[in-house]
């Protein structure tokens, strides 16, 4: 059995900590790198050299395909920097040429970066299972290893949370005193700070020895900051003058973070939110209004032309950063997001959500796939005329066992902050049950 996993930056830790636990029970492991600088002693690392100005080509038009063009227009840099995809063909051979030489059962990575997503459209082809191993936000403190580029959960603990403490956490998550381990704030020391201005100046120090595909250089990224602080300040103004609402019907959309894989490649159609608010009030009536809630960590989703739109449109109002989801709810008559754990809390609460990424949320009828923003009116009419579908307490109940059931306990994850891998360590027992059942899997298939 052969485990390759995907270098990225300081996640590498945790895959170092995996690959360790899985060579013990006899499990064959390799690493394909990327950065140079993230690469570990004691691994079995397939480096892919940096490339030199003669490797720099256009990507031959014939093998532009459906995952090229995502992975295209997701690419960071290129959508922020003003970056090329020059660089793409070389590396696209090179890993098909690790792929060949490992030959792995497995492949464990991220999907945010272009290059594990030409590893992911590679182990597609091949056949190769490629794993995510992400947060499944709620319950808290427990992830699933997602498959290939999408949120379809590989696998599960198939563990049912007792019925007293399933309603406790839904009274948590309703109420908002329970919060996603992404959002849970670290109590800073100077040794944390050290330790991420030492990771910062690895980062950066690592894209002049060649890494520059993925990481802008120190000016366009202060350059880029300092834009976004002066479109903060401006959101916060335009929100201050547009406060008054007159109408019978809010519609709340709550901006997600970019770059994010949750909606660069997970929602990767919805990626360019401008245009999903303006489809909103195209496709909505005129007494409808688009309450835009900024994320409160707003980054590369805030444009000039995005502040432009809201500012002039008059059926879309939007928040200060720092106004509460709370506060927002309490003035939406619906909520539409696209992967936002926002679709979770508002199946728990009965409030009507619509996604516009099918995902696992979708299995509870209070929270439609709107698979066209054209097909709101339907749902707008509904919340109008009080019928749309709310579920039980025992509904809620098997949802978030549902939840629970598809994911493992365990935080697969290391801050920049500090090195402490003990919630990666608790992963471990798991890791290896998904590795063993699935070489049981593959070799019954084989001896049919």
């Amino acid at each position: 059995m052969k485990v390759l996993f995907v270098e990225n930056r300081k996640k590498t830790l945790v895959w170092h900590c995996w690959s360790e636990f899985l060579k013990t029970k006899g499990v064959e492991t390799a690493f394909v790198i990327y950065n140079h600088a993230f690469a570990l002693d004691g691994d079995k690392n397939y480096i892919i050299p940096y490339p030199q100005k003669k490797d720099l080509v256009p990507f031959p038009k014939q093998c532009i395909d459906e995952d090229y063009n995502l992975i295209y227009s997701s690419d960071r840099l290129i959508n922020h920097f003003g970056k090329n995809d020059l660089h793409y063909y070389f590396y696209l051979q090179k890993i098909k040429g690790i792929l060949d030489e490992v030959a792995p059962d497995i492949v464990i990575g991220e999907s945010t970066q272009f290059y594990e997503l030409f590893i992911i459209s590679e182990c597609k082809k091949r056949n190769i299972l490629y794993l995510n191993p992400s947060s499944c936000r709620y319950p808290i403190h427990r992830y699933s290893f997602y498959l290939y580029d999408t949120l379809i959960p590989y696998g599960g603990s198939n563990e049912l949370i007792p019925t007293t403490e399933a309603i406790n956490i839904i009274d948590g998550i309703v109420h908002r005193s329970v919060k996603p381990d992404y959002m849970s704030k670290l109590k800073m020391s100077r040794s944390m700070l050290i330790s991420y201005w030492l990771y910062e100046m690895k980062v950066f120090r690592s894209r002049y020895q060649g890494a520059k595909y993925i990481i802008p250089s120190l000016f366009d990224k202060l350059k880029k900051d300092n834009e976004i602080k002066g479109l903060c300040k401006r959101w916060d103004a335009i929100a201050s003058r547009k406060k008054n609402v007159d109408s019978n019907f809010i519609i709340m959309y709550p901006m997600q973070m970019q770059p994010e894989a949750n909606l660069d490649v997970w929602g990767h159609k919805y990626m360019n939110q401008l245009t999903t608010i303006k489809k909103l009030v195209d496709k909505t009536q005129e007494n409808v209004i688009i309450l835009v809630k900024p994320n409160p960590k707003a980054k590369y989703e805030f444009t000039k032309e995005l502040l432009d739109y809201i500012e002039n449109e008059d059926r879309v109002i939007s928040v200060p950063l720092s106004c509460t989801m709370q506060s927002c709810l309490n003035k939406a008559d619906m909520i539409v997001t696209v992967t936002g754990t926002i679709a979770i809390e508002c199946i728990l609460m009965n409030k009507p959500v619509l996604t516009l990424q099918l995902t696992l949320n979708n299995e509870m009828r209070n929270c439609p796939f709107l698979d066209d923003i054209k097909n709101i009116t339907k749902y707008v009419r509904m919340v109008k005329e009080r019928n749309f579908p709310e579920i039980s307490e025992d509904d809620k109940i098997h949802f978030l066992n549902r939840l629970n059931a598809t994911s493992y306990y365990g935080m697969p994850e290391v801050s920049d902050y500090d090195s402490d891998l003990t919630g990666a360590k608790e992963c471990l027992d798991d890791l290896y049950s998904i590795v063993t059942d699935y070489e049981r899997k593959n070799s019954k298939n084989t001896s049919r």
